[in-house]
């Protein structure tokens, strides 16, 4: 719990006041997610929570001032919406119509999903591979 209030307050400063604040928090979703893969620590969860945290204080903030308005504000927000865009899709990814996990995704042979699942998941991935929508990062 301290370690996460410490992520939070740090990040927080990051978000509200630096000019390219989201640079320190993508760093520190890497470090994270790095340690997550290393089995150092329960990262993902971690993360989740600094997440939930981060947003309720800019919410609390926002809601007293326009803090939103300020040019380093606005921006390291908006990166932290759009990784938190990524964490959801990524946790979601089992419950959307084609896998979340990459348009490369190969199904596993005992998977519950019905040929015709599998068909949409195929088509729409072949759709967004054309567009060239491949190449965007995604968090996990």
């Amino acid at each position: 719990m301290l370690v996460r209030n410490l992520f939070c307050i740090v990040l927080s400063h990051y978000i509200f006041s630096v000019r390219g604040g989201w640079h320190q928090l993508e760093e520190t979703v890497n470090f994270l997610l790095l340690c997550s893969e290393q089995r150092k620590l329960a990262s993902h969860k971690l993360l989740r929570h600094i997440f939930e945290d981060l947003i309720a204080s800019l919410v609390e903030v926002a809601s007293e001032e326009s803090i939103l308005l300020s040019q380093p504000c606005r921006d390291n927000t908006l990166y932290l919406l759009k990784l938190l865009d990524e964490m959801l899709i990524c946790e979601s990814g089992d419950k959307l119509p084609f896998p979340a996990g990459g348009l490369y995704t190969v199904f596993p042979s005992d998977s519950q999903e019905s040929e015709s699942q599998k068909d949409i998941s195929v088509a729409i991935g072949e759709i967004l591979n054309s567009e060239g929508i491949h190449q965007l990062p995604r968090y996990g």
